[in-house]
C-alpha cells in the first residue's frame, strides 16, 4: 500500500473488494465483500455500507464509513461475523471507530496476509432472513501526526519522527462478511470455530488478495494429509471409495472411478494427486450424458488432472465439488450441485465449452485460467432453478477456432434464471455475440434475449444488466 503527494496532503481511502471462497463442505458456509454477494448452499449475505469510494482522508479528519451485514436469503437463518482489515504499516496511525458497545477482537492471523491487520466482530444472535446487523464499523480517521518528509510518510510526535510508514499510493481498508448455517451450532462462537477449523482460518480457500497467480501453479499447494490412503490404479481407487476412505492420494497414472454404484450415497472424500501426472477420467457411463455414481457426494480434488471425453454433457451428476490447483482438460458439465474452482487451469481445444453449468446452483471460479477455442462457459440451468456464477481474478484466453462467441454465454433452458458476478477478470480475444440482445461485451453474451427478470449481471461491482 502506498501513499504519495506533498506535505500534509489529502490521502485517499479506498475500500477494496476481497472475495473469499467457500466450498462445498461438511457445513454450509458463505463469505461476501462490500460489492458482491457470495452464496454457498443455504446461506446468503451481503456487506452493506455507507461510504463514497475514493473519499479524501486528511490527517486528523474523521471520514464516515459505516458497514454491517445483511442476511439476504429468503428463508434461512445464519450466524454471521465480519472482519475489517487495514495495512499493518498503518495499524497505529489509522483509527477505526466502532458502534458503541461493539466487541472487537484483533486477530493473531490476518484474513489478508502479513501486510494486513484484521479486526473481528461477531454478531451475537441469529440473523433472520432479510435482517441486517447494526453498522458495527462507523468511521475511519488517519492520525493527525502523519506527515510527509523527504519522500516518505512518517509519524511525528513531540517534534520528532517516531515511525516511518513508507510510500503509500492508497489506503485499502477491506471489509469481509462471513456466514454459517445455524443448524448444529448453538452460538456464533461455535459457528466461527467450525468455519475456521474447516478452512484453516478465515481465507475460505481464496486468499482474496489481488495479484496472486492464476491457474495451477507450484506456488499454490494443498498439503497431503499424513494419513491419506495411497492407491496406484483404478481398482484400488474404487475399493478405497467403497471402503469409505476419506483422504485418498493418487500415484502417477490414469484413473477411472466409474462403476462404484454409490448413487445417492452421502459421503465426503478428499482426492489428492501426488502430482498432476495423476489423471482422473470423467465419463458418460451414467446415462443421459453423465455419471450417476457419485450422486450426493462431497468431493475435494487437489493437485491433479481431470479429463473428459469431451461430450457436451460429461460430468458427475449431483456431486458437490471443490477443485484446488487442478488442470481440467476438455468439457466438464456441472450437473446440479455446488462447485468451486480455486487456482485451476481449464483447457479446451475443440468447439466445446470448458464448463457447462447445467443445473448447478452455484459455480465459482477464483484465480483460474481458461484456455479455449473461442467459447469458455455456458451458463445453463435445469428445470426452473437459479444458477449463480461467481468469477474472481480469472483470465479467459481465446486461442481461435470459434467465431461470434463471448467468453461466457447464457441460456434459457426451462425458463431458468441466472446471476452472473465477475470481478477483476481479463478477457483475451473472443467476440461480441451478434445474436439476441447485444451486450457489446466480449466477456458475456445474452444471445437468447433474456430479460432482467431472468438474468442479472454485475461486473466489478457495477450492475450492468
Amino acid at each position: 500500500m502506498k501513499l504519495n503527494r506533498r506535505l500534509m496532503m489529502v490521502l485517499a481511502l479506498v475500500m477494496s473488494l476481497a472475495m473469499a471462497t467457500t466450498g462445498t463442505l461438511a457445513f454450509l458456509t458463505d463469505r461476501d465483500t462490500v460489492e458482491n454477494t457470495f452464496t454457498m448452499g443455504n446461506v446468503d449475505i451481503e456487506v452493506e455500507e455507507e461510504f463514497e469510494q475514493n473519499s479524501p482522508l486528511d490527517p486528523g479528519v474523521k471520514v464516515e464509513k459505516k458497514a454491517g451485514i445483511k442476511n439476504t436469503h429468503a428463508k434461512s437463518d445464519a450466524w454471521v461475523w465480519m472482519t475489517v482489515s487495514v495495512p499493518a504499516a498503518l495499524k497505529d496511525a489509522l483509527d477505526l471507530e466502532w458502534l458503541e458497545g461493539t466487541s472487537v477482537e484483533e486477530l493473531d492471523s490476518s484474513a489478508h496476509g502479513a501486510d494486513y491487520v484484521s479486526y473481528l466482530v461477531k454478531h451475537p444472535t441469529i440473523l433472520k432472513p432479510g435482517e441486517p446487523t447494526p453498522q458495527y464499523l462507523q468511521s475511519v480517521t488517519l492520525s493527525k501526526n502523519v506527515d510527509y518528509q523527504d519522500g516518505k510518510y512518517v509519524v511525528v510526535e513531540g517534534g520528532e519522527i517516531t515511525a516511518t510508514i513508507g510510500d503509500l499510493s492508497k489506503i485499502d481498508v477491506i471489509v469481509d462478511g462471513y456466514a454459517m448455517q445455524t443448524e448444529s451450532f448453538d452460538t456464533v462462537d461455535d459457528a466461527y470455530t467450525a468455519y475456521t477449523t474447516q478452512w484453516g482460518g478465515l481465507t475460505g480457500g481464496d486468499s482474496g488478495y489481488k495479484g496472486e497467480p492464476k491457474g495451477d501453479d507450484d506456488t499454490v499447494t494443498y498439503e497431503i494429509p499424513a494419513d491419506a490412503y495411497k492407491v496406484n490404479n483404478s481398482d484400488e481407487l474404487k475399493q478405497a471409495i467403497l471402503d469409505g476412505k476419506t483422504s485418498i492420494v493418487l500415484a502417477a497414472g490414469e484413473y477411472n472411478w466409474s462403476g462404484t454404484g454409490h448413487n445417492g450415497t452421502t459421503q465426503s472424500v478428499a482426492i489428492y494427486g501426488e502430482s498432476k501426472s495423476a489423471v482422473l477420467k470423467v465419463t458418460n457411463e451414467g446415462g443421459e450424458g453423465g455419471d450417476n455414481d457419485f450422486d450426493g457426494y462431497t468431493v475435494v480434488f487437489n493437485n491433479l488432472t481431470i479429463t473428459s471425453d469431451n461430450d457436451w454433457a460429461t460430468g458427475w451428476k449431483r456431486m458437490n465439488a471443490t477443485f484446488n490447483d487442478c488442470v481440467i482438460n476438455n468439457n466438464l458439465n456441472l450437473v446440479n450441485g455446488n462447485h468451486v474452482f480455486n487456482y485451476c487451469t481449464l483447457n479446451q481445444t475443440e468447439n466445446q465449452y470448458n464448463i457447462w453449468t447445467y443445473g448447478a446452483s452455484n459455480a465459482e471460479f477464483n484465480y483460474c485460467t481458461f484456455n479455449c477455442a473461442g467459447k469458455s462457459i455456458y451458463v445453463d440451468g435445469n428445470r426452473g432453478n437459479t444458477t449463480t456464477l461467481n468469477i474472481n481474478n480469472c483470465v479467459f484466453n481465446d486461442n481461435g477456432g470459434v467465431e461470434d462467441k463471448a467468453a461466457i454465454e447464457t441460456g434459457t433452458t426451462y425458463g431458468d434464471s441466472y446471476v452472473l458476478k465477475v470481478n477483476n477478470t481479463t478477457v483475451n480475444g473472443f467476440a461480441v455475440n451478434p445474436n439476441g440482445i447485444s451486450t457489446e461485451s466480449t466477456l458475456w453474451a445474452n444471445k437468447n434475449s433474456m430479460g432482467t427478470d431472468k438474468l442479472n449481471v454485475v461486473v466489478d461491482g457495477v450492475d450492468v444488466y
